[in-house]
Formats: structure tokens, C-alpha cells, sequence
């Protein structure tokens, strides 16, 4: 395609090699395959080789005038000074000079007027892939030229030196915000793409008032009711959202979006429009593949299959999803649900959270998991971010607090570790068994039920009506509190750990 208003110069490169500009998701696979960056699996998505998974990626962020007060630094959000930066990214111009060159201008967008454009310039076709699924279409022309908000220089073939660029790896994810600019370098992960974004996000997002999520939402078709899903793991939010769609009957339920969204007071943003996950999550329901990217440790010759899906990454385009519905904007939502893994059994299966309760286990994304030793470890994700935030979490708590407060909707809070049985030991919740409650939620099959209080502050346990007679038998089976007695001892521990995280428990004791 025809180079745009604003051209490469706009970022320092002024001899570079061919520039294929916005390039098609056919001709983008053509050109990965000519370059032998991947091979074409079985169902037509593009598979690529998957960089080990003990390889860390460092991010950084540049220490800046506009940053240096806002930024909450932190182990895993390390300062990067600006002169190093400048100096780092003379390097990679000079790198970049005489090279063919993939650029895709998208932009991240629900409403109209509150768009941020995106520019990604890459070394590789799959890339540019990447990047087109995940990302929506942004148009060039003299009314409306594309200017990019922010520009992200995608380059694994160039690594930093921790000697000469004082980076802690050769593998690094810089964003510089005052200059709105991102550099992923020594790394073709899909994954660190995907952070940088939501970095980005939950720097300028919260500015406008605005409250980042990664999350998967669901709308009824027919009343336009709305749900989200956030969970710290991709992999299981993903699975949750299109068991739920996928084993709806009556065809209502539908996923329309599922990574960045932004939740506003007018209601929901679609700010992509495609999405990374576990390849073994999605693969069961995408209806095609072509243009996905597959990021797996190889392929059977002859089949084309992947040989170990349970370790593969998916990037998928919005057309894949079943079924295609396209939206950019959808209402506030009516249910929120947290999934929340817990290996000590102390939550139910599901329970009704207050708001109180509901935004500080967001702003703490608490997750309990038994380890290899089989002993609980306490883990933290901020607001579920499956990332590095650049704002405190409080900042996202208050503002979740505000959409609550105006808002209401329901908030859950479903358990996808282990649960508890009558005899003492643990049973691991699936996640058809995590969906089946949901939906029944969703398509209205429990409204009539009551509650209870749980024995952990703040949850109420659904309790079905004796005449709702429609419900399915193994989801009056979920809905089962489990014996009180059989919990207290894990209750108590969760919450002296919330506790020491400053978790304040209030109502009732």
C-alpha cells in the first residue's frame, strides 16, 4: 500500500530498505512463509518458533519529567534513564537503516473520539501479523492522517548489550512515555507486544477517568446485557468466556471482546480487536484459522499439527471468534466476575461479592496455588492485569469503585482452583464446571434464588429456590455450599494473608 501522510522519517529512519506498508493478513503470510519465519499448520494458521520458556523479558520504563511522580516503581516496573534510552535508540536506528521493514498503523479504539494510534514497525512479516490481528484498522487520508499516539519499534533481531546499554537482560520491553514511544527488542514474543500495550493503557487510560481491564467480555445478543470476565490467567478467563458462549443453547450469549477494554462511565470500550491466549484454551473454538499465529515448540512433518499444544500461544484476528460479531462500544456491565484460583479451598465455588469486597480482591488479584512441594504459595496480579502496571493499584481500585457505585452490577466471585469436599479432601473445579454456573447467572436461570452469608466476610452463597426446576442437575450440584467446618481452617488463613496485604474487612464479622 501507498506510504501514509506521516512516513518513517517521523522516527529517524531515512534510508531504509523496502517498507511494506499495512500490508493485508494474506499477502503478510505469503512473505512470513517466503522468509521462512514459519510454517502453515493443518488449519491454516502460521505457526512460529516459540522462544524458550525460561527466557525473561525485562520491562523498563523510561524515567521522564511526565513519569517520575506517576509511575509506581517496583521490582517488576524498573526505572531506565533517559540518556541511556536516547543512546539506545540512535543504536537501533542505525540497525534499522538499509532493512526491510513491516509497518502496521492500527490504533486501539472503542468510541470514536477516544482512540489512541498505534504505529508498529517491525523486522518480520509475522509481526506485522501479530499486530494486525490484535489491533484495529486506523485510516490515512488529508481530512484525518494518521499521527501515532504511540509507536513500537518490534525488533528481535536486535538485542541490547547489558554492558553498553546497562539493560539487566537481552531481552528488554522499554516505553519511553513522554516521548509515546516502545521498544521491544531480543524477543519475538506475542506476549511482550501485548504488555506493552497494556502498560501504555494503564498509564494514559486512568487520566481520562477511564479504568484499563484485561478481560474477556460477554453480551447478550438479544438485551444487550453485558459481563465481564477477569481472571490473572489468560488461559482460564478465555477458556470460562467461550465455555460459556459455546454450551449456550439458546445462542443469546456472545464474545465480544477478550484482552484490553476500557470501562468508562458511558459503559464498555472493545479496544482491540483480536487476542493472545494458550493455544490449548482456544483451538477447541476457533471456527478458522487462517491469519492466526501460533507461537509452538514445533509441528509433525506430514500432519501439520502442533506438537505440544498445552505449551503453545495463539494470536487470533476478531473474525475467528465465534460467532463474528463486531463491536467497539457495548454497554456498562450488568455481572462482573472474578476468577480467582484458590488451591486451599477456603472460597466456595461461587459466591456474590459486596463492592467493597469485590474491588479490593481486585486491586490484590490474590492467587493461592500448591506448589510442586505441596505446600500454598500466596501470589499477587494488581487489578488482574496478567502484567506490569505503571499506576498504584489503589488508583484502579478507586476507579472500579466509581463504576460500581453508578453502575451496580453484580459482582462474583468464582473459584477456579480446588474446592473442598465433605470428607476433608480437594477437588480441582474444571472449567465446564466454572462456566455451567456462570451461565446459569447470565441467562437468568437464578434470579430467584436467595442467599446466605458465607463464612468469609464479605460473600454470599447462592441458594436455589426449590421450584426453579429449569436449572440443570449438575449445576444445583456446583451451587452446593461446601461443609463450613471443612473450610475454617483455610478461611482463617487467606484472610490473615489478605490482611498483611492490607486488605480491611468490614460488615459483618
Amino acid at each position: 500500500m501507498s506510504q501514509p501522510t506521516f512516513g518513517l522519517s517521523l522516527h529517524g529512519i531515512e534510508n531504509p530498505g523496502a517498507v511494506h506498508w499495512n500490508t493485508h493478513t494474506t499477502a503478510l503470510v505469503e512473505m512470513a512463509l517466503a522468509r521462512s519465519e514459519g510454517l502453515l499448520t493443518r488449519s491454516g494458521a502460521l505457526a512460529v518458533a516459540k522462544e524458550p520458556a525460561d527466557t525473561p523479558i525485562f520491562p523498563l520504563t523510561v524515567q521522564t519529567p511526565e513519569s517520575v511522580g506517576e509511575v509506581d516503581w517496583n521490582v517488576g516496573n524498573s526505572p531506565f534513564d533517559p540518556g541511556l534510552f536516547t543512546i539506545l535508540y540512535g543504536r537501533l536506528l542505525s540497525f534499522l537503516q538499509g532493512r526491510e521493514l513491516f509497518v502496521q498503523d492500527r490504533m486501539l479504539a472503542g468510541h470514536e473520539s477516544r482512540r489512541i494510534r498505534v504505529r508498529v514497525i517491525t523486522t518480520q512479516a509475522s509481526l506485522a501479523l501479530t499486530a494486525r490481528n490484535l489491533l484495529r484498522w486506523a485510516a490515512d487520508d488529508a481530512v484525518s492522517p494518521f499521527f501515532p499516539d504511540l509507536t513500537v519499534f518490534f525488533v528481535p533481531g536486535f538485542s541490547p548489550s547489558p554492558m553498553t546499554d546497562q539493560v539487566p537482560g537481552r531481552a528488554v520491553s522499554v516505553l519511553d512515555l513522554d516521548k509515546r514511544l516502545g521498544l521491544i527488542l531480543g524477543t519475538a514474543s506475542s506476549s511482550a507486544f501485548r504488555d506493552l500495550l497494556y502498560r501504555h493503557l494503564s498509564f494514559v487510560l486512568p487520566e481520562q477517568g477511564r479504568l484499563p481491564l484485561n478481560a474477556a467480555a460477554i453480551q447478550n445478543r438479544f438485551s444487550d446485557h453485558v459481563a465481564l470476565v477477569l481472571g490473572r490467567d489468560n488461559e482460564r478467563r478465555t477458556s470460562v468466556a467461550m465455555t460459556v458462549c459455546a454450551a449456550d443453547r439458546s445462542g443469546r450469549l456472545e464474545i465480544i471482546g477478550d484482552g484490553p477494554l476500557s470501562f468508562s462511565e458511558g459503559g464498555i470500550d472493545i479496544l482491540g480487536c483480536g487476542t493472545t491466549s494458550a493455544f490449548s484454551a482456544a483451538a477447541p473454538f476457533l471456527e478458522e484459522s487462517f491469519g492466526a499465529v501460533i507461537e509452538c515448540s514445533g509441528l509433525e512433518p506430514e500432519a501439520r499439527n502442533v506438537t505440544e499444544p498445552e505449551t503453545a500461544v495463539i494470536t487470533w484476528p476478531r473474525a475467528s471468534l465465534p460467532p463474528n460479531l463486531s463491536r467497539r462500544v457495548a454497554l456498562a456491565p450488568r455481572h462482573l466476575f472474578l476468577l480467582i484460583r484458590d488451591d486451599s479451598g477456603a472460597l466456595p465455588p461461587i459466591a456474590l461479592a459486596d463492592a467493597d469486597t469485590a474491588c479490593q480482591l481486585f486491586a490484590l488479584g490474590p492467587e493461592l496455588i500448591l506448589n510442586a512441594n505441596g505446600a500454598i504459595e500466596h501470589r499477587f496480579d494488581p487489578c488482574f492485569s496478567g502484567g506490569t502496571l505503571l499506576r498504584r493499584p489503589e488508583i484502579f481500585e478507586r476507579l472500579l469503585r466509581g463504576k460500581l457505585s453508578r453502575h451496580a452490577p453484580r459482582c462474583w466471585v468464582i473459584n477456579v482452583g480446588r474446592l473442598p469436599r465433605s470428607s476433608g479432601s480437594l477437588t480441582t473445579q474444571s472449567v465446564r464446571s466454572a462456566s455451567r454456573m456462570a451461565q446459569a447467572f447470565l441467562n437468568g436461570h437464578l434470579d430467584g434464588c436467595s442467599f446466605q452469608n458465607d463464612i468469609f466476610p464479605g460473600l454470599c452463597i447462592p441458594v436455589p429456590a426449590p421450584d426453579q426446576k429449569d436449572i440443570d442437575p449438575r449445576e444445583l450440584a456446583q451451587l452446593k455450599p461446601p461443609v463450613p467446618e471443612v473450610r475454617e481452617g483455610a478461611v482463617r488463613e487467606l484472610c490473615a494473608v489478605l490482611q498483611a496485604h492490607g486488605f480491611r474487612f468490614s460488615g459483618r464479622d
